[in-house]
């Protein structure tokens, strides 16, 4: 472990490694900076990310970010749970974005439990901190086994409130650009519809270019999402309850194999140019140069009836983990 002095302060870093994986995490974020796959004595680099460490902490882009209170959007003006009504503020017209300003995606966790396999970050959100009530803990593990990255999300509350956590990792498995080379497979029958603003119209069974149960070449699904608002995916696809394996992605080089706990995958393509570098993506040139897989509960789901609504009470413990096995094709 190591401290680095930072635009948002002094910050730990600490990497994990084993014959199989390298990866960085960050305090701040509890954040995936840098993971690589091996191959020989080859590290093949995975992650895609700023290469300015100082761009990576701000950006509104949340690479490699834990996301909370709630991933993905809350729509203005209100949620309610049960009889309560919890009001969004101004700022958040259409929407509270991943738990917006004060979420957990910007804020300095401590380092709980440290070992060569694993570490455990803790983080506290506060009630005045966003349109939820009680104090939540939460504890994000990152532990290596093999070929495996396991996150881990442990969380707890004072009160009544809503509790969705992701990893926000953007991956590119190959050595181009883009994901255009990409193979996907997503066992799901169901995705959330959604509108321009990603409000949820309706639950739909997946149809092309959103249906991944045989498999897409990700080049054929874009050119098609292109012509849309989204410009790519920016979709929530919920899991079928009958499979093992959840999602997988792969290339000439590399094959990620992707297990959950959590009901649905949030899987976004990048769909704008950002002002970074990017690793093999020259600035403002980078869009669609990697992906995301937001496993969480479907997203904005305490506003539509027949979704989970990622209530937390404080009888109960918020846990979900997320599983990425890497492994490497016959390449030279």
């Amino acid at each position: 472990m190591k401290s680095i002095q930072t635009v948002v302060g002094e910050i730990q870093s600490v990497i994990l490694e084993n014959q199989y994986l390298s990866v960085e995490i960050l305090s701040f974020g509890a954040s995936i900076f840098h993971l690589y796959v091996k191959n020989k004595d080859e590290k093949i680099e995975v992650s895609v990310q700023p290469d300015d460490i100082n761009e990576f902490l701000t950006s509104q882009f949340y690479y490699g970010k834990t996301v909370g209170r709630t991933a993905g959007r809350l729509f203005y003006p209100s949620y309610s749970i049960g009889n309560t009504e919890y009001l969004l503020d101004d700022t958040s017209n259409p929407s509270l974005l991943h738990g917006g300003e004060n979420g957990f995606s910007f804020k300095h966790f401590e380092i709980a439990e440290l070992s060569e396999a694993y570490v455990k970050l803790k983080a506290i959100s506060l009630a005045d901190e966003g349109p939820y009530d009680g104090i939540l803990t939460l504890f994000t593990t990152y532990q290596l086994s093999n070929n495996t990255l396991e996150i881990i999300y442990e969380a707890h509350t004072t009160e009544t409130t809503l509790c969705n956590i992701t990893n926000h990792v953007y991956l590119n498995l190959s050595n181009q650009p883009t994901i255009d080379d990409h193979h996907m497979t997503i066992h799901a029958n169901t995705y959330l519809n959604i509108d321009d603003s990603n409000k949820i119209i309706s639950v739909e069974l997946v149809k092309e270019p959103l249906d991944f149960n045989q498999g897409l070449k990700l080049r054929e699904a874009l050119n098609i999402m292109e012509n849309t608002s989204f410009k790519g995916f920016d979709h929530t696809f919920i899991f079928s309850e009958d499979k093992h394996v959840q999602m997988e992605a792969e290339t000439d080089i590399l094959k990620m194999t992707l297990k959950t706990t959590n009901p649905s995958v949030v899987l976004y393509t990048h769909n704008k140019p950002a002002p970074h570098q990017l690793r093999h993506s020259k600035k403002e040139k980078n869009k669609h140069a990697a992906f995301t897989i937001e496993t969480q509960h479907e997203p904005g789901g305490i506003q539509f009836k027949g979704l989970n609504d990622a209530v937390l009470t404080p009888e109960n413990t918020y846990y979900e983990t997320t599983t990425l096995e890497f492994d490497v094709k016959n390449i030279k």
